[in-house]
């Protein structure tokens, strides 16, 4: 259960939104009024004041934007349970965060394995598809997981984390082969 917003910080929040709505605003002051909105859970807001600072006013992307800036855009996709942004700005930050690049992957490969097995439960559901003549919905995951860990070979995180993802496939043999070549 989500906890409600305490009047003085949405207050806040409506107060600094209100200052950045018109003209020209710096960037700091408009990131700054995006994140209280944000804490509020003013989600649509921060969407808003979002987009000013990633476009342009032809509406193109703005090439020299902070990290945080995208950080701040996946804290808000998460909060709007906006699956397809959540996924783009994982990616978007395992290249531009490469200090936090395997957290941002794995969280990915956590995001695509949701998506995933929603998708498959509703399909067995409905009865749609045999899932005998189907690929893993969960291959997407298991690929992202793989490129990560061939990059970083020494993460017991990553080699879980797949080990997992082929677990829920029902793969053994794939689930033990990253252990065994760990431990060569």
């Amino acid at each position: 259960k989500k906890e409600t917003v305490p009047e003085a910080v949405a207050g806040y929040a409506r107060k600094l939104i209100k200052a950045v709505t018109t003209g020209t605003v710096e960037a700091r002051r408009l990131m700054r009024a995006a994140w209280w909105a944000y804490r509020a859970d003013l989600i649509d807001e921060a969407f808003h004041m979002l987009r000013r600072l990633v476009f342009d006013e032809r509406g193109q992307l703005k090439k020299d934007r902070p990290v945080e800036l995208d950080q701040l855009i996946l804290d808000v996709a998460v909060a709007g349970q906006d699956t397809s942004l959540i996924q783009r700005q994982l990616k978007t930050l395992s290249v531009r965060d490469p200090a936090n690049r395997v957290r941002h992957l794995l969280r990915l490969s956590e995001v695509v394995m949701e998506g995933a097995q929603k998708a498959e439960a509703s399909i067995q559901k409905s009865g749609w598809l045999d899932s005998e003549s189907r690929k893993s919905p969960l291959l997407p995951a298991a690929a992202i997981l793989e490129q990560a860990l061939r990059e970083n070979p020494d993460s017991e995180t990553l080699l879980s984390a797949l080990t997992q993802c082929y677990s829920v496939m029902r793969e053994p043999e794939k689930a033990l082969k990253p252990w065994d070549d760990a431990a060569k």
